[in-house]
């Protein structure tokens, strides 16, 4: 067993969580109990299930299962309490409440989105142009008062001039 507090959170997660997604998450958990695992990479930082850990951790369940588990081997919980079939059993509810605390909790934190991919993330997979354009588009630039030039600076500009084509660039 490991200690919640052993996990780490991803300093730079792409995904700010919404406050109601975070709301939906601990209800699920405190409803149904810990029914969704999450991932951990080599590091111990969370991939997946940095919400889930705070909740874990709010409501008293201090202590984790690590597997060691390979992405050619999937892996699946199987609780036997849980049981499609019967109309009284909390199975059904239990699907809508991950489904429904997933997307409410997405919450994308374009600024770093966008840091992630100057750095290479490839997200062409995730996003249609369009979707990635409009979601970028929400980004303002910094607030940075720029200094207002005259014309007569120009002259002051002192110019390098390349000895064979004659071109010019600023020195």
């Amino acid at each position: 067993m490991t200690h919640i507090s052993e996990l780490k959170q991803d300093p730079v997660n792409i995904n700010q969580h919404s406050e109601r997604g975070t709301a939906l998450t601990r209800r699920s958990i405190e409803k149904f109990g810990a029914r969704l695992a999450g991932i951990v990479d080599r590091n111990g930082y969370l991939v997946d299930g940095n919400d889930r850990q705070i909740a874990f951790g709010e409501i008293g369940m201090e202590e984790v299962e690590v597997i060691e588990a390979s992405p050619h081997k999937p892996v699946y919980l199987k609780f036997n309490d849980l049981d499609l079939a019967d109309p009284n059993n909390p199975a059904r509810e239990l699907q809508v409440a991950l489904h429904r605390s997933a997307v409410e909790s997405w919450t994308v934190d374009a600024d770093a989105l966008l840091a992630h991919m100057g750095e290479g993330l490839n997200v062409g997979d995730w996003w249609r142009q369009d979707e990635l354009d409009a979601l970028l588009a929400e980004l303002q630039p910094p607030d940075v008062e720029f200094k207002q030039y005259g014309e007569e600076v120009a002259d002051e500009v002192k110019y390098h001039e390349c000895p064979e084509c004659g071109h010019k660039w600023p020195a």
